[in-house]
Parts: C-alpha cells; sequence; structure tokens
C-alpha cells in the first residue's frame, strides 16, 4: 500500500526562459522515527509551478507558487494540515561567476484542521554565494521572518547561517 508517486515538467519556450510544473503523492503508512516512535502516518499531496529566466545583463530571476495538504497527521483519521507557498528571488554575477549577490522573497501559509486559522510567514532573505572551485560553494544567508496572524506574536527568530556545499562527482575528484 506504501508508494510514491511524482512527476515534473518543464518547458522552454524561449532560449532564456523556462517553465516547470510538479505534482507528487505520498501515501505511507505507520513510518516509524527511531527505533521505538513516534509512529506517523503520511499522506501527502503537494504541486508546484516556477518560472526560471536569464536576465541580459546575467543575472537569473525565478519565481514560484506551490500547495499542499497532509491528512491522517499523527494516526488522527482527518484532515489535519493545508500549506501554501510562493516566492521569488534573482541572483545576480558580481566581477564574475564565483561571487553571486542573492534576494530572495517569500510567503509560506498554513492552516491546521481546516479551522479558519491561517497563520503567514514571510521571509525576506539577501546572501551571498562564493564558489572557489567548481566543486564547492560557500552561502552566506541571513533571513528576516516576521509571522502574520490573528492569535500568536511573532517570534524574534531571524538567521545568520553559513552553507558549505561540496560536488561528490568522481570526474572532479582525481
Amino acid at each position: 500500500r506504501d508508494s510514491y508517486y511524482g512527476s515534473r515538467i518543464e518547458i522552454n519556450p524561449v532560449g532564456w526562459m523556462t517553465f516547470g510544473t510538479h505534482a507528487s503523492l505520498n501515501r505511507h503508512d505507520d513510518a516509524a522515527l527511531g527505533d521505538r516512535g513516534p509512529v506517523y502516518d503520511i499522506d501527502r499531496t503537494v504541486w508546484t509551478s516556477d518560472v526560471h529566466a536569464r536576465l541580459p545583463w546575467g543575472g537569473r530571476v525565478e519565481g514560484f507558487y506551490g500547495a499542499g495538504s497532509m491528512d491522517d497527521f499523527l494516526e488522527s483519521q482527518q484532515h489535519r494540515f493545508d500549506y501554501s507557498g510562493w516566492g521569488v528571488w534573482m541572483i545576480q554575477p558580481l566581477f564574475d561567476d564565483r561571487l553571486e549577490l542573492g534576494l530572495r522573497y517569500d510567503v509560506f501559509t498554513t492552516e491546521f484542521g481546516g479551522d479558519g486559522d491561517e497563520t503567514d510567514q514571510e521571509n525576506v532573505t539577501v546572501g551571498l554565494n562564493y564558489s572557489p572551485e567548481e566543486y564547492l560553494r560557500l552561502q552566506l544567508n541571513y533571513i528576516h521572518k516576521e509571522t502574520v496572524n490573528d492569535f500568536e506574536p511573532d517570534l524574534d527568530d531571524d538567521i545568520l547561517f553559513l552553507n558549505i556545499q561540496f560536488l561528490f562527482d568522481a570526474s572532479l575528484i582525481r
């Protein structure tokens, strides 16, 4: 009975722009997290649409919208969680392709149990990407988070983080 189905389609109508869409269905009964639990039933559906465009001056701009739902959360046998989100961002190379400046704005909306009480989290991210080698990237990001709803206070939960990415590719490692 456990299954995952997913599909992604992209079209490239012009050389500088790509449109994409994705959908997935994930159904797993009694997935144990750890040796003794807790046990979660996963019944999740998701879809997204996105666009990517290269800009004439060398940067790129991207945007997306996505939504989904998760049912049977913690064996409650009922619809439990809806979510949706959208975002736009731009990446601009600086000096050469090794250093990039990024700016992103996104909103994530959640609602539990179909009760009508939605929570919006708005994020603004400013970051730098540096690639000293083709297989290594360092990312420094600052994210300003703001929670917007009628029943919870906004938390002071902004974040500054450094992410290190390494491409494990046999053709690069000699």
